[in-house]
């Protein structure tokens, strides 16, 4: 039986007020000590009302949780879930001051076009070369 635990939280703004309807997003790497071996996990949510949100029932491991919402820039912490506990994660988003938005779209294979399952896309500032 796989060891597991809670992170649970309240997702609002820099004046303390909640943010209903953030996507939460978690993302760990557990190490089973008993088999040696390694997995990734990716679990999500949105938040109710008053801002919180959970994962129960997780795996133990390293997890990053992130925080977004249309109209605020994101934020992120990481933790460490160990058994049988929970880990309270609370996070702040800022107002952004330029518009935002989301990107859509599909990872492709280039050779044979078909869609790369698990694909992660990261996006960024622009940098610039002087």
């Amino acid at each position: 039986m796989r060891a597991t635990g809670n992170i649970v939280g309240r997702v609002a703004d820099a004046q303390d007020h909640p943010i209903a309807g953030a996507e939460v997003e978690a993302e760990g790497q557990s190490i089973a000590a008993s088999a040696k071996s390694e997995d990734s996990f990716s679990t999500h949510a949105k938040t109710a009302a008053d801002g919180s949100y959970a994962f129960r029932g997780i795996p133990v491991g390293a997890w990053l949780v992130r925080a977004s919402a249309d109209h605020f820039l994101p934020a992120h912490k990481n933790i460490i879930l160990t058994s049988g506990t929970t880990v309270e994660v609370d996070l702040t988003l800022t107002t952004a001051t330029a518009p935002t938005g989301r990107i859509v779209g599909v990872v492709r294979d280039s050779v044979t076009s078909a869609p790369l399952a698990g694909a992660r896309v990261y996006y960024g500032p622009l940098f610039d070369d002087d």
